[in-house]
């Protein structure tokens, strides 16, 4: 039985004059302590083995909590951590040597004050242990803070705000736990300008974005006080399972919590993880939880059912949100990211009380047209044609008369995928011709068609100035002559032009090889005098995905926010596509502005020495979570092409309430081919072309 370690920190009593006392917290350590109890120790249940250690009060020290962390080294592959705080946190303006961060803050939770010692466990310091915890394992580890960081001591009748406003942290970043071990940015010159320090990969749990504040009131059927958002996790919990997604808990955590107050929206953050993380289960890590769905809840103040999905995510009027149990509602009113449904009496038997998991049917959207080659097995056809006519697609359709999106090429007994004039499939092949197999190629199709349609969606109605936003976009110069390529010079890119193209560097003499991928910086920033907005971006095309010895494979039509999955941006401030490199001989994890693009050998050894992706970028004055958009890669077709004809190469496909409005900047990355020197009579063959000397 794996082992979950679980360090459980609460803190009531402070024992400071400029430290508000707080009054759930204790109650918050119980519940959560009553969860791990009642369902670990169980082959039937979380199937975990529980280790624990709890901190209360006066014993929840900064130095026990850095003491106590040790616990977490003895896990071994496989195994659970658990960081669990509840009590007050605070923002604090960080030292110079982090202001390459956008907004020059850091958080820290706010531990028991010791005599002359500093009480702040800070961001960075819990990323180091977090990270040191971790050393050579495969460990899934999870945060959970119900605390805030705005840096306000702000109270009212009805609720207690876990924050505080600290005196100005005096401690010198020589002092941060772990600061050996900081990696130091350096630019051209070779002067240090500022500190990376190690990232320990974990999912976090948090009470409120960072601009909101954390409360705590009465409760429960026995009106305890508690934490709005712990007592919300353990809601859900008791209603929906513990098999839960994190990405469908929090979206559930999220409208519980709102239910409860206003303006404390519960955040998950995936550090240094792959969106996919997002579908583990609670706690025990697995892939094996519920699907990711959205949520169907009764609003009480407005006496209506509605879904947290709207007109940002391309949902349309008459659209249908079908239930788990397959009751169909209509949706009736579309608004930026909630809809309203439609027919009440079909959900008249459902607990108002409850949070439904559902999907969404499209009725109106554009489908993708397919069609077959002149020269696709006639049997074949047949084969596919009778299927297609047994279920009904929202997303495809056959019609030869209609321009054709994509070919369906039935030959040499496979099914194949390719674009009208290219011959090499955009997907592995689907080997065999029978039902089953042109069901499994439907089902990648329809990927594909969503993929195109979420590139598609944009808002024609947007109030949102061009004056407002601004995007900037940068090539950087010669990244590979940089140990760190934040250090590289870059050159601004006019990103309204049709193509941005990035070029691989050669370089002959580099002992790393002649040829070197490019990198690209983007950074948004608020030009508004009048508001903020949300801010997402998503980067639509090949992805790679790594193994655990860090050799990575080609997908396509992938869609990831992980540069930048959400972002609140206050006026004047700057929001940044940031990617995060794996040192696999060191487990280290560093987080650069200088992003990378690659055309790997899959691709190349496939006659493509060009691809086109898309940064879609997503500005709302509603806070967005981009999470449902995130798709998996397709695997490449690895065969080559399907006759002896030239292949093609892939082409760019552009897009033809409150507000929201979207980006859609066009990347193509170029990697040349070297044929070396061809002297005067001979001539060298390259995928069907000679070239004579």
């Amino acid at each position: 039985m794996r082992i979950l370690f679980a360090l459980i920190v609460a803190i009531n009593s402070y024992h400071q004059d400029d430290i508000n006392d707080l009054n759930g917290c204790l109650n918050d350590l119980d519940g959560i302590n009553s969860f791990l109890e009642a369902h670990c120790n169980k082959e039937k249940d979380l199937n975990l083995k529980l280790h624990k250690t709890i901190l209360k009060n006066e014993n929840a020290t900064r130095q026990a909590v850095i003491n106590e962390f040790k616990m977490f080294e003895s896990a071994q592959d496989n195994d659970v951590c658990l960081f669990y705080f509840s009590g007050h946190g605070a923002q604090i303006d960080a030292p110079k040597e982090f202001w390459h961060e956008s907004d020059r803050k850091l958080e820290a939770i706010v531990c028991h004050a010791e005599k002359g010692n500093d009480n702040l466990l800070i961001d960075k310091e819990l990323s180091f242990l977090i990270a040191n915890a971790q050393k050579d394992k495969e460990i899934h580890f999870i945060v959970i803070t119900d605390s805030c960081h705005s840096g306000s001591n702000t109270k009212d009748n009805t609720f207690k705000v876990r924050s505080v406003s600290p005196n100005i942290n005096t401690r010198k970043v020589d002092a941060y736990l772990g600061r050996s071990d900081y990696d130091e940015i350096k630019n051209d010159e070779g002067k240090v300008i500022g500190l990376s320090v190690p990232i320990g990969k974990h999912l976090k749990l948090a009470a409120c974005t960072n601009s909101e504040l954390a409360k705590e009131k009465n409760l429960g059927n026995d009106r305890q006080i508690q934490g709005i958002f712990t007592y919300s996790i353990l809601e859900v919990l008791k209603s929906n399972g513990y098999n839960l997604s994190y990405l469908n808990l929090i979206n559930k955590v999220r409208i519980k919590a709102q239910s409860l107050t206003r303006n404390q929206s519960p955040q998950l953050e995936l550090i240094s993880l792959y969106p996919q993380e997002s579908n583990r289960t609670f706690l025990n890590g697995l892939l094996e939880g519920d699907k990711p769905t959205f949520q169907i809840s009764y609003n009480k103040e407005e006496n209506r059912w509605e879904i947290n999905v709207g007109s940002i995510y391309g949902i349309q009027e008459n659209d249908v949100a079908v239930l788990n149990d397959n009751q169909q509602v209509e949706i009736k009113t579309v608004n930026t990211t909630c809809s309203i449904l439609e027919g009440i009496e079909a959900l008249n038997s459902y607990d108002t009380e409850k949070i439904y998991d559902g999907i969404v049917i499209p009725k109106s959207r554009k489908k993708l047209n397919i069609w077959f080659s002149q020269d696709s097995n006639e049997n074949a056809r047949k084969t596919f044609i009778e299927f297609f006519k047994e279920i009904t697609s929202p997303f495809i359709e056959l019609n030869p008369d209609k321009d054709i999106d994509y070919i369906i090429r039935a030959v040499e007994d496979v099914f194949a995928l390719t674009h009208p004039e290219g011959y090499i499939p955009v997907f592995s092949r689907i080997k065999g011709q029978d039902k089953s197999e042109a069901r499994k190629f439907l089902n990648i199709v329809e990927r594909i068609a969503e993929w195109h349609y979420i590139l598609s969606i944009n808002n024609p109605n947007s109030r949102i100035k061009e004056s407002e936003i601004k995007i900037t976009l940068s090539k950087v110069e010669k990244p590979h002559t940089q140990e760190n390529p934040d250090s590289s010079e870059a050159i601004l890119i006019d990103n309204e032009q049709e193509d941005n193209v990035f070029c691989y560097y050669f370089d002959e003499n580099h002992p790393k090889g002649p040829w070197h991928p490019p990198f690209f910086r983007l950074s948004i920033t608020n030009n508004s005098q009048t508001r903020k907005f949300w801010v997402t971006a998503l980067y639509c095309g090949v992805d790679y995905i790594p193994d655990k010895k860090g050799y990575y494979t080609s997908t396509a039509f992938s869609i990831t926010n992980r540069f930048l999955r959400k972002e609140e941006l206050n006026r004047g401030h700057v929001a940044k596509m940031t990617d995060e490199i794996h040192e696999f001989n060191t487990n280290r994890r560093i987080e650069y502005e200088s992003i990378q693009l690659s055309l790997l050998d899959d691709y190349f050894d496939q006659g493509y020495n060009e691809i086109k992706d898309t940064i879609k970028i997503f500005i709302s004055t509603e806070e967005i979570d981009s999470s449902p958009f995130n798709t998996d890669g397709i695997p490449i077709d690895v065969e080559g092409v399907l006759s002896e004809k030239q292949a093609g190469r892939p082409i760019l496909f552009k897009p033809k309430l409150s507000d929201w409005c979207t980006f859609e900047i066009p990347i193509t990355i170029v990697k040349p081919r070297d044929l070396g020197i061809i002297d005067f009579g001979q001539s060298k063959s390259f995928y069907g072309v000679t070239i004579a000397g």
